[in-house]
């Protein structure tokens, strides 16, 4: 039986609720204004968004969708979906060390994900890759500005502004990221090396010892070291260094290769013999042990 009142009530919104359920989103409640007026009082931890349609044989009609806001939808958004395509992309192009793409990428994520940190990153490592240092600082200056990922963020500005040849400014900036991550030790690394090279033995064997203790198996402070203690003529030292050095990091062919390197830029040649002698001293005391 209907109820009259200026036409047919129940009908009218039967045809109403059809055509909420067309635009009601995956996963969501739709109500009618007239239900709203009824349960919003009631359910006051919802969120009622307020829309209104045109619907065909039904002139404008409001309408709302409820969420509740201490529960995830099952589905993802669309939003959640396109950042997990840029994700899962720019993770797979990096895997195959295909920068332009990465790079591209990052451009158009950053189109749909204006100022986002971490496409800000990757976007910033990208540009460093590829040679623009330049473009890369002012990327990672970006993410310093949004306090996102700064340790990092200063250590890779530093490589930048060494590899353009501002030394200095690299060296403030490691000292920099050290203070903000007292455990970065790519950043003393990166000092020692700027001092071997000028040889201040001093420094450069600080920040060496400072990064073998974070990185004990990291070969580059280990080389930094031996090359000290080779500069310095210290036989005894460096019969000693070497025996302490572990094991996996000795035999590294490239380790011994970026021992020989530092001497090359120092313009030392003739370490090779004393080299050799150590490195068989040490290997015959592990042997007897």
């Amino acid at each position: 039986m209907h109820h009259q009142r200026g036409g047919n009530y129940i009908d009218t919104n039967l045809n109403l609720t059809a055509r909420l359920q067309g635009v009601t989103p995956p996963n969501g409640i739709c109500i009618s204004s007239v239900l709203y007026d009824i349960v919003a009082d009631v359910l006051r931890d919802y969120r009622f968004e307020e829309l209104k349609s045109d619907f065909k044989g039904l002139g404008q009609n409001k309408y709302y969708i409820i969420s509740n806001p201490s529960l995830k939808t099952l589905e993802p958004t669309l939003r959640e979906a396109r950042l997990s395509f840029y994700f899962s992309t720019i993770d797979a192009l990096r895997e195959v060390e295909n920068w332009e793409a990465v790079r591209d990428t990052c451009e158009q994520a950053l189109v749909d994900f204006h100022s986002h940190p971490e496409f800000t990153s990757q976007l910033a490592y990208a540009l460093l890759i590829l040679g623009d240092k330049l473009g890369a600082i002012r990327t990672y200056e970006q993410c310093i500005q949004m306090g996102y990922d700064v340790p990092d963020s200063l250590y890779f500005i530093g490589v930048a502004q060494r590899e353009i040849g501002n030394e200095p400014r690299s060296v403030e900036i490691f000292e920099e990221a050290i203070k903000k991550e007292p455990k970065l030790f790519h950043a003393m690394v990166e000092l020692g090396e700027i001092y071997l090279n000028r040889r201040n033995y001093v420094e450069a064997n600080h920040w060496a010892k400072k990064a073998t203790k974070l990185a004990p198996r990291f070969y580059i402070p280990h080389a930094i070291q031996v090359v000290i203690a080779l500069g310095l003529k210290k036989d005894k030292s460096l019969n000693t260094l070497i025996k302490k050095i572990p094991h996996e990091v000795r035999m590294r062919g490239d380790f011994r290769l970026q021992i020989q390197d530092y001497l090359k830029s120092l313009g030392e040649t003739d370490y090779n013999k004393k080299l050799s002698r150590a490195f068989k001293a040490a290997d015959k005391y592990v042997a007897s042990k």
